[in-house]
């Protein structure tokens, strides 16, 4: 009669198991013994500075976030353990890093990861006469998150200027989430 036995370790169980089965039937007995190696599975983890990203950011490598080190991420707009949140665009997305370790056991772990909008600018010149300060820049910010903190190049937080003279004036924008954004007029 065929039989089977089925052998579950224990968690955190790492080494050598010996299974020895004696069968008998009364008059006879079988005896047959095998051995099998058992491996923890691996943990991990994900240590991102901050799961909250601006679209503008750029491309985050992220080979250091990843523990232990060795594995790969994927998810949305994730390319060779790089994301790239302005590909991803606005939204939630999940993070997932997997790793293997050199007995082929796996472990994954998942980070939900947002990426924000950026504010944007839209601008209205009114160019100055020659030597006068007569000039304006209406600007509009949209998008992002409110409130803004506006700075002009010329030392104005306000978000219009008005009565300058003609040269270039660069405006910066951050949003509530810390989202930043900069143009000239």
């Amino acid at each position: 009669n065929a039989f089977s036995i089925s052998v579950t370790p224990e968690p955190g169980m790492n080494g050598t198991v010996n299974i020895d089965v004696y069968c008998t039937d009364g008059i006879d007995t079988i005896f047959t013994s095998t051995s099998f190696d058992v491996h923890a599975l691996p943990s991990a983890s994900i240590s991102l500075p901050s799961n909250q990203i601006c679209e503008n950011h750029g491309s985050e490598v992220l080979d250091n976030y990843g523990i232990p080190a060795g594995g790969n991420f994927e998810g949305t707009a994730v390319y060779n353990n790089t994301l790239y949140p302005g590909q991803a665009g606005v939204g939630s997305f999940n993070l997932e890093y997997i790793y293997q370790d050199a007995n082929g056991c796996k472990d994954t772990a998942t980070q939900l990861v947002e990426i924000w909008d950026v504010p944007a600018i839209s601008m209205a010149i009114t160019n100055a006469d020659c030597g006068q300060q007569n000039g304006a820049v209406d600007a509009t910010v949209t998008g992002g998150a409110t409130p803004y903190s506006i700075y002009w190049s010329n030392g104005s937080t306000t978000e219009d200027i008005t009565g300058v003279a003609a040269t270039m004036y660069y405006i910066n924008i951050t949003d509530n989430n810390g989202c930043y954004v900069m143009d000239a007029a």
